[in-house]
């Protein structure tokens, strides 16, 4: 937890052993590079207060340094293009942003736990071919996402409630050789009934 007044200082020796980050109230920047080498850094809580954010997150996508790993989103754009090779986004990265639409890399391989939840803007997503994972409440509380098309043929997990309080008339499209298994991969997670699965 960083706590204080004015800028965070660049002190970046403990770093590999940070798993998760809460700036709070008060601080207004962070220095470039701040979250270099953290790669056990899982989430990432940031304040209002903080105005200016260095290199570390170019046009606004908070990664380690090796940047295959989103910890967080804090542009001000509602159109995202993720960048290419992020790999993973994760546990709250975009949650309750006013973000319209976004375009996922290919080589993305995990959408993390409340990755989007409560995104009330997003009206589409497409996930990639790369996809294997899609974790729990991942796009939760998207009451306007109406349309889900899927890629991937290789989605191994869904967890639970990835898709609960999405418009009751969302569409998830699904691969054509892929749609017997992916009606029971996909069923169950939070959507209501009257959300269908589609080839």
């Amino acid at each position: 937890t960083v706590s204080g007044k004015g800028a965070m200082t660049d002190d970046t020796s403990y770093n590999k052993k940070i798993k998760k980050v809460i700036i709070k109230d008060g601080v207004t920047s962070l220095p470039e590079e701040a979250f270099a080498g953290c790669l056990k850094l899982k989430e990432i809580s940031i304040a209002d207060s903080v105005k200016s954010i260095g290199a570390c997150a170019e046009q606004g996508f908070i990664t380690p340094k090796d940047g295959t790993v989103l910890l967080k989103y804090v542009g001000k754009d509602d159109n995202v293009c993720i960048p290419q090779g992020i790999t993973k986004i994760e546990k709250n990265a975009f949650a309750s942003s006013t973000l319209k639409n976004v375009v996922f890399p290919e080589g993305l391989e995990k959408i993390g736990e409340n990755a989007f939840a409560n995104c009330k803007k997003l009206t589409k997503v497409t996930i990639p071919k790369s996809v294997d994972i899609i974790d729990q409440d991942a796009f939760s509380k998207c009451k306007n996402l109406k349309k889900i098309t899927v890629q991937s043929s290789i989605i191994k997990k869904v967890g639970a409630k990835a898709f609960k309080g999405i418009n009751k008339k969302a569409v998830i499209k699904v691969p054509s050789k892929k749609y017997k298994a992916y009606k029971k991969v996909f069923k169950g997670k939070g959507q209501a009934k009257t959300v269908t699965i589609k080839k």
